[in-house]
């Protein structure tokens, strides 16, 4: 009996063996990656083994903001840094002219810091993000005729018809008492998402009526994700070839479906009808019926499954990118009656000069609301809170005093905005809310590294116009007839960034008390 037992317990010997000798490969090795900046010669922030900064990441406890935040103080006194995320070497950018030149630098870094191959993922995830950046350029390309200056003047109108409506809204939910104490980003997502239905697709929403409407429900999976979506996307931006190994669902089948349904029933409709549309489908549309061109003047297909990727990308993430600001900066405002006051007076003065009309005109004359919209922007960056890019081409990056860095190819290089917005050698006392840090005398001389909310270069947002237009009309529409206050519910500034949302949104109601403006007409 005891001789029986040999052979099994030599296996179970071999394997402990073998598990213990891979353990210690795997520790030895996570040790040299670990001093993979220090044998470079650079400064590196003190990181976990294995997992380096990506704990609270993985384990959806902190926002990817507030984890670049803490690897920028440990680096405090650097022009640039290593860090590493998940055993991967990664470059932080603290100097403001690396940060201007990494942006501007096309040809050694690439446009998207996520390069995930499609087929380990859904469809609409996969055309996002496996694409070249010759083919993203080339979207982007399409899409930027459709969000110039004179394209957001003529669909201004309907921007202010939303304005009308959220007005209507508001003033039914407060009409027995005159106030009501609402959550800022139900009533910003419902405005957002009529106003990006109608002006962007030619399509009426509902969602200002309707809180149930479907594409403002079904939008927020662009961005809110559950504890296993978000590991996945950590795993994925920093080991992409891990995502094949996952193969995380990441939307739901009714989400691509209802979305999939939407783009092509529109692409039907206008080509039966032979419809033309000055606006941003028909733009994708143009590409979806022609094709892309390739470095040999071929045209290559632009897929159904593209063209519902761009869809849902827009109303997704462009949704909540208009909403989130729009809910920081009337949030900022409730607590701070001087400002508020100032920017409705603005406000107040455009619309008696046109007898009431909202008009795109009249918001272009309300300087004051540019300011307050990029002081929200600065601390509260939306969309860009640490950019991520990945070094394509070996090279030296030069950085200032004469030193200079080796960033290999494949190297993530982030530019943390977050942290560089919130830094008081750069914008003093960078907790409180100060519009007048925008007037032309107080930016003279900023450097333009440190606010970025748009991006830069060949990276800089093609929707920018038309996205300070539409949060301006709906600022506007708000402190026409409404103010804002402070209420028991309302949480402490700054507010907090929710931790499993892929922009930087609130991590709680913003709740203020929205009070109607009995005391005011156009006509004083």
């Amino acid at each position: 009996m005891p001789a029986a037992c040999w052979p099994l317990c030599d296996v179970s010997w071999v394997t402990a063996a073998l598990l213990a000798l891979a353990l210690a490969l795997l520790v030895g090795n996570a040790h040299v990656a670990r001093g993979y900046w220090r044998r470079m010669g650079v400064a590196q922030a003190t990181s976990r083994l294995f997992l380096g900064h990506a704990k609270d990441l993985l384990l959806g406890t902190t926002h990817l903001c507030g984890v670049m935040d803490e690897v920028y103080r440990q680096l405090e006194g650097q022009p640039y840094g290593g860090f590493y995320m998940v055993g991967r070497p990664c470059l932080m950018l603290r100097d403001p002219d690396l940060v201007w030149k990494v942006k501007h630098d096309s040809s050694h870094y690439s446009l998207r810091g996520a390069r995930i191959k499609g087929n380990a993922m859904d469809p609409i995830w996969g055309n996002l993000l496996d694409v070249d950046d010759r083919h993203w350029r080339e979207v982007m390309g399409h899409l930027t005729k459709a969000f110039v200056t004179e394209k957001t003047r003529k669909v201004s109108f309907l921007l202010e018809e939303c304005g009308l409506r959220m007005q209507n809204a508001l003033s039914q939910r407060i009409e027995d008492v005159g106030w009501r104490d609402l959550d800022l980003m139900c009533v910003c997502s419902r405005f957002a998402t009529d106003a990006i239905g109608c002006c962007a697709f030619g399509i009426e929403c509902g969602a200002i009526d309707d809180p149930r409407s479907k594409f403002l429900q079904l939008s927020h999976e662009a961005v809110f994700t559950n504890r296993w979506q978000n590991f996945a996307d950590v795993m994925s931006l920093w080991q992409p070839h891990i995502i094949s190994v996952l193969r995380p669902d990441i939307l739901s089948r009714d989400t691509y479906e209802f979305f999939r349904d939407v783009a092509l029933d529109i692409l039907r409709y206008r080509r039966d009808n032979k419809l033309c549309r000055d606006d941003m489908m028909n733009e994708l549309l143009k590409v979806r019926l022609n094709g892309l061109k390739s470095v040999q003047n071929i045209n290559t297909e632009f897929s159904d499954d593209s063209l519902v990727a761009y869809v849902f990308a827009t109303f997704g993430f462009a949704l909540e990118m208009l909403a989130s600001t729009l809910s920081f900066c009337l949030y900022e405002l409730s607590l701070d009656t001087q400002v508020q006051t100032r920017a409705r007076q603005q406000v107040d003065a455009a619309l008696r000069a046109r007898g009431g009309r909202l008009s795109y005109e009249a918001v272009q004359e309300m300087t004051y609301l540019d300011k307050v919209l990029s002081e929200t922007l600065r601390l509260y960056p939306v969309v860009a809170g640490a950019y991520l890019e990945e070094c394509t081409q070996t090279h030296r990056l030069s950085g200032p005093g004469g030193s200079s860095v080796v960033v290999e190819a494949g190297t993530h290089v982030v530019a943390p905005l977050f942290s560089l917005q919130r830094d008081p050698r750069h914008f003093p006392e960078p907790l409180r809310f100060i519009p007048e840090r925008w007037s032309p005398e107080n930016s003279a001389g900023r450097h333009p590294g440190v606010y970025m909310p748009y991006g830069a270069g060949q990276r800089r947002c093609v929707a920018e116009i038309f996205s300070k237009t539409t949060m301006k009309f709906g600022l506007a529409s708000l402190l026409a007839q409404f103010e804002l206050s402070r209420c028991s519910r309302t949480p402490e500034r700054p507010a907090r960034a929710h931790p499993l949302a892929r922009l930087l949104v609130p991590a709680e109601p913003l709740r203020v008390r929205v009070s109607r403006r009995s005391w005011f007409t156009c006509d004083e």
